[in-house]
This record gives structure tokens, C-alpha cells and sequence, in this order.
């Protein structure tokens, strides 16, 4: 017995929250016709739950808003300095582009540059995507 291919599998996966998409509106079209109260009862309880899926999403997203907010005053390169041998340690940056402009690079670069850590520890690597190979050249 042969074993499904990966691809195949994977597409599987990919074709399944479409398919649950259009299967809820064609059943909210079916019910109208066939159960008019059904096809109510149906729009309430998939808007109660869109609306639970908002504040779940809200609650977490302030929640992560107050630890970035709390993260971002941590200084963390004495944090650093703590950690033994910590100047033998090179941090490197990759910066992927695709048709991004020079100024957008140029910023990112000065950003990486002003910040507190070190420059001579850092190894800045920038990649472009080889369907954007002359622009990037």
C-alpha cells in the first residue's frame, strides 16, 4: 500500500479552511430556504461566537501591548553584561528584502547602528530574494 505523498497531505490542510468557509455560507443559504428559524438560530450563535473571538483577541492583544510596553524600558544590554564571556558573543542580522526601498534599508541600517550594543559585535547580512535579483544587484 502506497503512502500518500507529502504534497498531498499538505495541500489537504490547505484546502480544509476554505472548503469550512464556503460549507458555513452555503449553509446559511440552504437553512434560509429550507429553515427559516434555523438559519436565524445559525447567524446568532456564528455572530456570538465571531464576537467571544474579538474579545479573546482583545484581551490578549492589550495583554501583550502592557508586556511590550514593559519589555521595552528593560536594559537589556546590562542584562548582557552579566552573561560570562559575553563579549566573545557576534549577534548577526540578517535583513531580507524583496523590492523594499533604499530608504527603508537605509533606516533599518541607522537603527541597527544607533543602537547600545556594540557595532564590532554585530555581522549585518543582507539577502534579496533571487525574483527581485536585479533590483537588488
Amino acid at each position: 500500500m502506497s503512502r500518500p505523498s507529502p504534497y498531498g497531505q499538505h495541500r489537504l490542510l490547505e484546502i480544509i479552511p476554505a472548503s469550512l468557509i464556503w460549507l458555513t455560507f452555503a449553509l446559511a443559504l440552504i437553512l434560509s430556504f429550507v429553515w427559516p428559524l434555523g438559519a436565524i438560530i445559525f447567524v446568532i450563535i456564528f455572530d456570538v461566537y465571531w464576537l467571544f473571538r474579538v474579545f479573546y483577541f482583545v484581551i490578549y492583544l492589550v495583554g501583550s501591548w502592557g508586556r511590550f510596553k514593559k519589555e521595552s524600558r528593560t536594559d537589556w544590554f546590562a542584562k548582557v553584561q552579566n552573561i560570562k564571556n559575553w563579549e566573545r558573543i557576534h549577534h548577526i542580522i540578517f535583513l531580507p528584502t524583496y523590492k523594499e526601498g533604499y530608504e527603508i534599508l537605509e533606516d533599518a541600517i541607522h537603527s541597527i547602528e544607533k543602537s547600545t550594543y556594540p557595532n564590532e559585535k554585530m555581522i549585518v547580512v543582507l539577502a534579496g530574494e533571487e525574483r527581485d535579483a536585479e533590483r537588488f544587484r
